[in-house]
């Protein structure tokens, strides 16, 4: 299997597609990545996590990481520089207005930091003070926060909730329906810890990705993508090469061109093999 337009930019989602969750490449994978990028193809993280929860998984590659999109295309960055490629904050009156929407349906919210820079104070997460929270909301990133509903102390990247599908995934569908013109809902997660992210209009993987391949100068038919599940659906989409994991949704696999072996089988490592020849 081959494509007749070199690769010079990859794109990869992280859970479920480069790491499950003890957060470690495999030495398949990382032989692969290190092979490509000897080619000269530039090696991009593409993910819904923040810099401050990505940044140390990307930091396994073989070779020193550039280039990182994170909070689901909602930032691009150079990880050598000290300014942002992009950053799509929140509205901060929409912001408010997002986070007492899902205090009213009875739904804890966690109001994220854009974390462009490292260290912790640039990556906050926010909740309501006297709110239970998730086990993962560690201090002291994760922080109890009076008025949050109208004084926050930064303008958010995101406004987001975990929990339960059957709860998350209707609240989903309610939001876009009824906000679908002002913001972006994205979702990702399992059956039991499922997260709706709720993001400044238009944001998606896609777009961090059109940001980042203008910004090093290629083409679209010189990009893939690889990923897992429903917020890797328009960078799929927009990939020369978009190619879904084995273990990925079946939403994921019906718009992906190409399907790799599952996370457990090294499908990256597969398909590197397969679109970036020697």
């Amino acid at each position: 299997m081959s494509d007749s337009t070199p690769v010079r930019a990859l794109f990869l989602d992280l859970d479920g597609t480069l790491i499950d969750h003890t957060e470690t490449i495999s030495p398949a994978v990382l032989a692969e990545l290190s092979r490509v990028n000897d080619l000269g193809c530039a090696v991009i993280a593409c993910t819904g996590r923040t810099r401050f929860t990505a940044e140390h998984i990307v930091r396994q590659f073989p070779f020193e990481p550039r280039y990182l999109v994170t909070s689901n295309g909602g930032a691009a960055l150079d990880l050598h520089a000290s300014e942002p490629i992009m950053v799509r904050r929140l509205d901060l009156h929409e912001a408010h207005f997002l986070v007492g929407t899902l205090v009213e349906a009875g739904i804890t919210p966690y109001v994220y930091e854009d974390a462009v820079m490292p260290g912790v104070e640039y990556a906050r997460v926010l909740y309501p003070q006297g709110h239970k929270v998730g086990p993962f909301a560690h201090a002291p990133r994760y922080r109890p926060q009076v008025h949050i509903h109208n004084s926050l102390p930064f303008q958010p990247i995101s406004v987001s909730a975990f929990g339960p599908a059957s709860i998350l995934r209707p609240l989903a569908l309610t939001l876009l329906k009824e906000l679908g013109d002002r913001i972006s809902v994205i979702q990702s997660g399992s059956g039991t810890n499922w997260g709706i992210e709720l993001f400044s209009y238009g944001v998606n993987k896609r777009e961090g990705m059109k940001v980042m391949m203008k910004h090093l100068g290629f083409l679209r038919c010189q990009s893939m993508a690889i990923g897992d599940h429903f917020n890797d659906i328009e960078m799929l989409e927009w990939a020369h090469i978009g190619v879904a994991m084995g273990n990925a949704q079946p939403e994921i696999l019906a718009v992906a061109r190409y399907t790799a072996p599952d996370l457990a089988h090294d499908g990256v490592a597969w398909a590197l093999q397969q679109f970036i020849a020697n």
